[in-house]
C-alpha cells in the first residue's frame, strides 16, 4: 500500500504535537513526503534509504552531515503486514529522541493499519453498493448463474426476503452551504444508524436518494417507526424527509420490481413538499399522477391555479398539501403550519373565491389533489 502525502502529513503533525519534536515520514524510495519541517519535504534522506536497503531495525544519526539529506535524530522502519511502508524519523539530540522511537514507531504502525482497514472497508462497501444497484436496476441480475455466489461474497443473503426503503431530503431553512451540508450529513448518519442497526441490512446512495435494503423481519409498526424517524430529523435539522417503502417483502428474484414500486411511493412523498412517509400499498391516485405527461400536467395546473399570483399559488399548494395530509383537520393543519386556524380558514375562503372551487368540498378535493401533485413535479 502506498502512503499518501496527505495521510502522512496528518500523521506527522499529530505526532509532532505529542512529543514536541520535528517528525518526518520517508517513503520507500527515501524521499521525505511529509514533515513538520516543511523545508525538508521532497528531499532525499540517505539514512532512511539505508534502513530500507539493509533491513536495519533502526538508525541513530548523531550529526547533520553524517548522511546526505539527513539530520541528527532517530529513524525507524514502519512495518505493517510484514512489509515496510516507510520510515519515521524524529529530529533531535540522541538523548532526547531515542526514548520516543519505539513508541512513535508503534503508534505510526497502528495509525497506518487502521487507515488500511478503513480503506478496505470503504472498498468492500463500494463493491457491495455496485452489486445491490445492479440487482435493483436489472431484472435479469438474479438469473445470473453466479448471482448467489456473488451476493455471498459481498455479505448479502441471496435467499433472504427484503424490504426496500427509499429516502430523499429537501432543505426547509435558509442555511449556509456549509451548515446545510453538515445537517444533511448528520441526518444521513442518523438514518443509517436507525435503519441499518441489524445484520443483513444495507444502505447505498443512488443519485440523491438513499436506498435501504432491509432483511425482512415481522414488524407491524414499520410505518409508525419511519414516521417517528422522519419527524425527529425534521425537528432536529430543519430538513423535510421524504420516504417511500413497501410493507410486503420481496425475494431476490423480484427485488427490481419492488424497487420500481417503491420509487413511485417516494415520488408521491416528494410531491407533498413536506415530511411524508408514503407506502406503495396505499397509493391509488398517485399512480396515475406519476404517469401523466408534463404538458397535460401544466395545463391542468393552470386551469386550477391560473388566476392566482405566483406567491398565492405557492402558499395555496403548501397549505392545501398539509390540509389533505391531516385529513382536512383545520386545527392539526394550523398547528403543523404554525399559523392561527382563523388565518387558515381565511386562506381557504380566498382559494374558493379565486378558483371557484371549495378546497374542502368532496367534489373538488380530487381536483386540488391532482393540481397540487402536478405543480410539484
Amino acid at each position: 500500500m502506498e502512503i499518501s502525502r496527505q495521510f502522512a502529513m496528518e500523521m506527522v503533525k499529530e505526532l509532532g504535537v505529542v512529543i514536541n519534536q520535528n517528525i518526518n515520514f520517508i517513503d520507500r524510495n527515501g524521499i521525505i513526503i511529509a514533515s513538520t519541517d516543511v523545508n525538508r519535504i521532497d528531499s532525499f534522506h540517505m539514512g532512511a534509504k539505508r534502513i530500507i536497503d539493509e533491513g536495519l531495525p533502526y538508525l541513530v544519526i548523531d550529526s547533520d552531515d553524517e548522511y546526505t539529506g539527513s539530520k541528527k535524530g532517530v529513524n525507524l522502519p514502519i512495518i505493517v503486514d510484514q512489509q515496510i511502508q516507510g520510515i519515521i524519523g524524529i529530529t533531535g539530540e540522541r538523548s532526547v529522541v531515542v526514548k520516543y522511537g519505539e513508541i512513535i514507531k508503534r503508534f505510526t504502525e497502528m495509525y497506518i493499519r487502521d487507515n488500511m482497514m478503513r480503506k478496505q472497508q470503504q472498498q468492500d462497501e463500494k463493491i457491495r453498493s455496485r452489486f445491490i444497484e445492479n440487482w435493483l436496476m436489472n431484472d435479469s441480475a438474479p438469473h445470473d448463474p453466479y448471482f448467489s455466489e456473488g451476493a455471498k461474497e459481498v455479505g448479502l443473503n441471496p435467499d433472504a426476503q427484503y424490504r426496500i426503503i427509499l429516502v430523499s431530503f429537501s432543505q426547509t431553512s435558509k442555511q449556509s452551504m456549509v451548515d446545510r451540508q453538515s445537517s444533511l450529513d448528520q441526518a444521513t448518519q442518523f438514518l443509517r444508524t436507525s435503519l441499518c442497526n441489524a445484520t443483513g441490512n444495507h444502505t447505498l446512495r443512488i443519485g440523491s436518494v438513499l436506498v435501504f435494503l432491509i432483511e425482512y423481519r415481522v414488524e407491524s409498526e414499520l410505518k409508525p417507526r419511519l414516521q417517528r424517524i422522519a419527524r425527529m430529523i425534521n425537528q432536529a435539522y430543519s430538513i423535510d424527509v421524504h420516504i417511500g417503502f413497501e410493507n410486503n417483502p420481496s425475494t431476490s428474484m423480484n427485488l427490481s420490481e419492488a424497487y420500481r414500486r417503491v420509487q413511485k411511493a417516494l415520488m408521491a412523498s416528494q410531491a407533498t413538499h413536506v415530511t411524508t412517509v408514503s407506502e406503495y400499498d396505499e397509493l391509488y391516485l398517485e399512480l396515475l399522477i406519476n404517469d401523466m405527461n408534463a404538458s397535460t400536467s401544466r395545463e391542468f395546473v393552470e386551469k386550477v391555479f391560473g388566476k392566482m399570483s405566483q406567491e398565492e399559488r405557492e402558499v395555496a399548494v403548501q397549505w392545501l398539501s398539509v390540509l389533505y395530509l391531516n385529513d382536512g383537520s383545520i386545527q392539526r393543519t394550523a398547528n403543523q403550519l404554525f399559523i392561527h386556524k382563523n388565518t387558515l380558514q381565511y386562506k381557504l375562503r380566498r382559494i374558493k373565491e379565486v378558483t371557484g372551487m371549495d378546497p374542502r368540498s368532496a367534489r373538488y378535493i380530487p381536483i386540488f389533489t391532482l393540481a397540487i401533485a402536478f405543480s410539484k413535479r
